[in-house]
């Protein structure tokens, strides 16, 4: 007779993320990175700007992307954090790459 590992829910990962988090910081701070989390996440990763920033370039919403758009900011952030130095980008057609 086998055994079955029980694997916890992802509510149950969620809730004792949470908890840590909680533990580590004070309630001003979590208010503070709350309201501050889509700005500091915007200045860290250029896919994550691209998508607060659609709604300037394109009032039609967000979509995701998709995966060109996401590969291409990952390489073009790549590109500005000095671990790629030459870089050439072809874009097949109907990729996002005009509004």
């Amino acid at each position: 007779m086998q055994t079955q590992i029980q694997t916890p829910t992802n509510d149950a990962v969620r809730a004792a993320k949470a908890d840590d988090i909680r533990s580590k910081y004070t309630p001003e701070q979590l208010i503070y990175i709350k309201k501050n989390a889509p700005r500091v996440l915007a200045e860290r990763s250029l896919y994550r700007f691209a998508q607060e920033a659609w709604s300037v370039i394109d009032p039609a919403p967000f979509i995701g992307g998709g995966f060109a758009m996401e590969a291409v900011c990952e390489h073009l952030q790549a590109c500005s954090d000095g671990y790629i130095r030459n870089l050439i980008i072809n874009i097949p057609p109907r990729f996002s790459k005009s509004t």
